[in-house]
């Protein structure tokens, strides 16, 4: 019944559901920047009356930071409950001038949709709630109790969103929450992804001189905080084996299973088209291990930022007085961040010259996610997005992280089925962001049929 439940809906309401989305994608609702707190609201408003427009009873919930949208169909207890998440959250426009089009202005090009938050996370979000819509049109209702939380916060970390998923937690129990808010493995390869690295994020700060020094006065006689910091950092990993050189670090990671390996060798990625769309002469990092799996199964340690002395135009002959970095971990199963944390901070001290002061700054951690390829439900999503896309889907794990993952599992003890709808060049975070419409059509058929599914 569900393909052609979503395939009449599609049909009849086509330039609706575009025009909805459109709206959607209006607004500017960038929530690191609080010159946009009205235009958060105001989004938040607009979904929550859309959610009731369709029949469900949609409400806006004040957090400690932005307000959070839930909408839930009409409860029948001999049905299982289900907890779709997302975001209406975006990043930032900058640098505006690299835009084709004014970012909130959303503009169609073909099969392409070109505006701020239409991959990331508007367009995938809009197919759940096009669903959800099609069988409440066509049927009067959803075959599953069906719980939306979308938030206003997961592109600043998510802070407030714990506090809502427990008082979620305390009305109801979840069969699973499903999240499209992940990239594809292809074009035409739809994917269902079943594990995410986690995150240790850290600012570490080394301080010198009381101020900054006439490097020709003083250079070769003071420490210097910016050439002790790079050589301290460039002794968190070794350049032989591409590993992080911390004692300890390895201890907790999972190894990658044989059929894991296979299973990416088996995937059609072009590490030649890979490298030159980066535009790099070469790729790097752990010895033994694919770009694929380096990327989804095994550790990483990158610096994110430096900082510290004079940044502008020409020269000025200083040591500065201080330097600092921003240094991040990437994990995977079975690390914890607390333990990422106490190495990391016991390696730098003991590695770190004793004429400087070092400060480190915890500013982020999360638990990596990892949901076994057997799993029932698993199974389950992937027969529905046979049913939407008509190909056989991938099964992939993402090297990113969504610390909010782990957290359904811990506070509500479900997993996570992570359907992807966007695709590696949407521009996520970057000008010119787009959302492939087909994807929506297919996300539409996709997420019909999954809640169909799930009713079983």
């Amino acid at each position: 019944m569900s393909a052609p439940l979503a395939d009449s809906f599609i049909e009849r309401h086509r330039e609706q559901i575009l025009a909805g989305l459109y709206e959607f994608v209006r607004f500017p609702s960038v929530s690191t920047d609080p010159a946009h707190g009205s235009d958060m609201a105001a989004c938040a408003q607009w979904l929550a009356a859309e959610f009731s427009r369709i029949g469900l009873r949609g409400e806006v919930r004040a957090t400690r930071g932005h307000p959070a949208v839930v909408a839930a169909s009409p409860f029948r207890s001999e049905r299982p409950t289900v907890l779709v998440y997302g975001h209406y959250d975006v990043q930032p426009v900058d640098p505006e001038a690299l835009w084709t089009h004014p970012p909130f202005a959303p503009h169609r090009d073909g099969d392409r949709l070109y505006a701020r938050g239409a991959s990331d996370n508007k367009g995938p979000l809009w197919a759940h709630i096009k669903a959800a819509e099609a069988w409440m049109e066509q049927t009067g209702e959803v075959p599953v109790n069906l719980v939306f939380l979308v938030e206003g916060e997961e592109e600043v970390g998510s802070a407030s969103l714990p506090e809502v998923v427990r008082e979620l937690g305390r009305d109801r129990s979840f069969r699973c929450v499903v999240v499209s808010d992940t990239l594809m493995a292809g074009r035409d390869r739809p994917s269902l992804t079943h594990g995410l690295r986690g995150l240790a994020y850290f600012e570490v700060r080394l301080r010198g001189p009381n101020r900054d020094l006439h490097s020709g006065v003083y250079g070769g006689s003071v420490p210097n905080p910016a050439t002790i910091l790079c050589q301290l950092l460039s002794t968190c990993l070794d350049a032989e084996t591409g590993r992080i050189a911390i004692p300890g670090f390895y201890d907790d990671v999972r190894a990658v299973s044989p059929e894991e390996r296979a299973a990416a060798a088996a995937l059609p990625f072009d590490e030649v088209g890979y490298r030159l769309e980066l535009g790099l002469r070469g790729l790097v990092g752990e010895a033994g291990y694919s770009t694929l799996e380096r990327r989804w199964a095994r550790p990483a340690l990158d610096v994110n930022g430096l900082f510290g002395g004079f940044q502008g135009a020409g020269a000025k002959t200083i040591i500065p007085g201080e330097a600092g970095a921003k240094v991040s971990f990437r994990l995977v199963p079975d690390q914890d961040p607390r333990r990422v944390d106490q190495l990391f901070r016991a390696y730098l001290a003991a590695m770190c010259s004793p004429y400087v002061d070092l400060e480190i700054t915890t500013i982020q951690a999360g638990r990596p996610y990892y949901l076994p390829v057997g799993h029932p439900l698993i199974q389950l999503a992937l027969a529905a997005i046979r049913d939407g896309f008509g190909v056989e889907p991938a099964v992939t794990r993402e090297g990113g992280s969504v610390p909010i993952v782990q957290a359904f599992k811990e506070i509500l003890a479900a997993e996570t089925l992570l359907i992807a709808l966007g695709l590696s060049d949407d521009n996520w975070h970057a000008p010119d962001e787009k959302f492939e419409l087909s994807n929506l059509w297919r996300g539409i058929r996709t997420m019909v049929s999954l809640y169909g599914r799930l009713a079983s």
